[in-house]
Parts: structure tokens; sequence; C-alpha cells
């Protein structure tokens, strides 16, 4: 007959226990297995690890105290370890289902973009600065990270957002630049605001991407050199409104929106906005860019000459050189740098004191330089002379005049 080993006597980790005793085992909360060891039951753990002697102690709850550092179940929960100040916490890559409360699970966190994250605890995804959102259930990351594998594939990174002006942002996501309307850039992996955007720290990094301020409207930045829209276009201080700079008019007038355009030359077709002309003395006339009433195109009908004063092609000198009883002789001195730009002469004369008689004239040639008035001279009466010197070459069917006047009485019949 086999000697029966008396009840309670076998250790933990040894064999040689009767499954048909149902306390062969010495520590409680243990049982006799197929194998003949003895093995503590479900949640109990057995405090001397692997080796003989201990005794079956209950398991931990996560976050509470009491567990071992020195065998690796003394934690109630599937994925986690005792740490070293006795508490039980998920491992990494887990998270306590429960947060901060005793009696939780430790569930595996959850993957960028994928779902089934908890809104309930403030860890159940797997990528810091990550959180789970309330629609959807996924996890997303937080405000200022971007996820560095992109919205369309999980498994990525919460990595920090650029600051604009700095490097290390992805050209393969479309967010790793912290400003909205920011790209990253492929040459030098800068982050750059958008076209229609501008930089409102200027040149240095931590700005902020700002739409640009359309011509004529008020918002832009004085600080930066290129808050307007148009290129070549500033901001004044005064208003703080985006205006031309020298050389450009806009092309909208003064409706909101228009581009600064380089202003045009004489002769150039234009369309009568306020400022086209480049020279300031023109105007848009018969749709081209002309000088004005009082201004000579001293380049003619060839596009980029300059308005110049009529007052150069006054002629001088005026001098009455022969004065009879029926006829007067002129002569005058025309200006020999500006001979070129006049084209013809038109002499004019009447009675000083009777406007009913009639004006005399006579169309004189460009080099004239003398003319004897004939018709129209009565023996002791004084006249009003005027030489007036024509341009024909800067706008078709219209010239440009300036004049002398000058006065003289005819001999008296003795």
């Amino acid at each position: 007959m086999t000697d029966q080993l008396p009840k309670g006597e076998i250790e933990l980790g040894s064999t040689g226990c009767s499954r048909t005793v149902s306390d062969s085992c010495m520590s409680p909360n243990a049982a006799c297995q197929l194998n003949g060891y003895c093995t503590c039951n479900s949640g109990y753990y057995d405090d001397n690890g692997n080796q003989a002697g201990g005794t079956c102690t209950r398991k931990i709850e996560l976050g509470s105290y009491g567990c071992s550092t020195t065998v690796s179940d003394s934690c109630k929960t599937p994925n986690a370890a005792c740490q070293s100040d006795r508490y039980c916490r998920c491992n990494n890559g887990y998270y306590d289902d429960n947060g901060s409360q005793g009696g939780g699970t430790c569930r595996q966190k959850i993957e960028l973009g994928s779902t089934g994250c908890s809104t309930t605890v403030t860890n159940s995804c797997k990528s810091p600065y990550a959180t789970c959102q309330s629609h959807g259930g996924s996890c997303k990351c937080n405000n200022g990270y971007y996820d560095d594998n992109g919205s369309w594939a999980v498994g990525g990174t919460c990595t920090r957002k650029i600051e604009l002006g700095s490097t290390g942002c992805s050209t393969t996501v479309s967010d790793s630049c912290k400003s909205l309307y920011a790209t990253c850039q492929s040459n030098g992996g800068s982050c750059k605001c958008n076209d229609g955007y501008y930089d409102d720290n200027g040149s240095r990094a931590g700005g902020t991407c700002r739409q640009k301020i359309e011509l004529g409207s008020t918002g832009c930045s004085t600080t930066a050199t290129d808050s307007c829209k148009s290129p070549h276009a500033t901001c004044q201080s005064s208003g703080g409104n985006c205006r031309c700079n020298s050389g450009y008019y806009d092309d909208n007038g003064s409706g909101a929106g228009g581009t600064c355009t380089r202003r045009k030359d004489l002769g150039v077709q234009c369309s009568n906005i306020s400022n086209e002309c480049a020279d300031t003395n023109a105007a848009c006339l018969d749709n081209k860019c002309t000088c004005g009433s009082y201004y000579y195109d001293d380049s003619g009908f060839n596009p980029g000459g300059s308005c110049e004063s009529v007052s150069n092609l006054q002629v001088s000198n005026v001098v009455f050189s022969s004065i009879q009883i029926d006829k007067i002789t002129v002569t005058w001195t025309i200006p020999e740098n500006y001979k070129q730009y006049i084209n013809r002469f038109q002499m004019t004369w009447r009675p000083t004191y009777d406007n009913t008689v009639n004006t005399e004239s006579a169309d004189l040639a460009s080099n004239s330089t003398s003319y004897t008035m004939t018709r129209g001279v009565d023996p002791g009466r004084a006249y009003t002379v005027t030489i007036i010197s024509i341009n024909d070459q800067t706008q078709q069917g219209s010239s440009r005049i300036t004049t002398v006047v000058t006065f003289q009485a005819a001999s008296k019949i003795i």
C-alpha cells in the first residue's frame, strides 16, 4: 500500500501533490495540477517566484500598492508590472482603462488614425501628444503637433509643428508647419507662407501667415515687406493701406483688388486710369499717354519721350524793325536749343483799342524770323501783335502752343 503524503505538505513549485486531496498543497489558495505541482489559483501569485516554499498572495489591482518587484506576476491584470514604488502600472504600449481609479485593465494603446481609444482616460493613444476624439473614437495629434505618417496611414508619431522660418518640417505631410496657410519647402525643409499670405513676423521665426491686403484696403503691416497682395506695393504708415510704389499705378483705379502695373511711357496705349502714365505732365488722351495742354513731347510721335514745358518754345527779342504808315515789320529770335520742336509759327495782329475790327493773321514756316504786316494797318493806330510758336507732333489733331504778345503803334501821316 502506497504511503499518502499528509495534507498540506507540498510546497509551491514542488511535485508530489494529489489531485484527489483538496488540500495537499501547503499554501492556501493553491491547487495541485495534472503534472503534480502545486501552483497558485487564479488571482494569486507565488511570492517566492520560481523557487519552492512560497505563499500564494492575492494579486494587486492596477493603481494599488503592495505588489512585489521580485516576481513577474504580482499584478492582477496582464501587461502590467510592479514598479519600484510597489504600485502596479501598465507596461509601455498599454493604458489603464479605469484611469487613475483602481481595478482597471491594461489595454493596448491605439495608433494614430485608428479607432477604439477611450475618451475617459488621458493616455489611451500610443503616441504622446495625441488625444482620443469624442467623434469617432480615433487618436489625433494635439494642437501644435502633426502626424509624421500623414492622415492616410496608421502608426505615426505626433511631432511638434515647425515655426515659420525654421527648418525640420516634413514635405511628405501637409500640416507639419505650425502656422496655417504655410507649406514645407522642398529646398531647405523650412516653413514658408503660401501664395497670398505673408509672415507677420518678417524674417524672424515664430510668426503667423496672414492674408495679404488688397490695394486700397487697410490692415497691412508696416513691419513686414510683403503684406500687400500686389507686387510693387508698400504698406503706408499713414492709414495702414497698400499703395503702389513709385513708377507703378493701380490698374483698378480707386477700387480695391487691383494690381500695381508699371506706368506707361508717352505714346503707349492707356485706359484713362489715374496715374497710369509715367510722366507726371501727361494724361491719357485719345487712348495714349500724351503730354498735357501746356507741354510738348520731346520725342514727337515716337514712344519714350518726356513732356517739356511749351514755354521753352517762346520766341525772344521781338523788335519792330520798320514802322511805316501802312506797314510794320516785326523780327524775333527763335530759341536755339528748342527750334527742332517748333513746327510752324502764326502771327496775329489787331487794333488794340477797337474790338470791331477783325484780327489779321499769317501762317509762317518754322524757320521764320520776321514778318511785315501790310493788311489792316492804318496810320496812327496802336496794334497788339502776337507771335505763336506751334508744336504739331505731340497729339494728332491738337497742337501745343505758346505765345508772346507785344504792342506797337503805326506812324502818323504828317
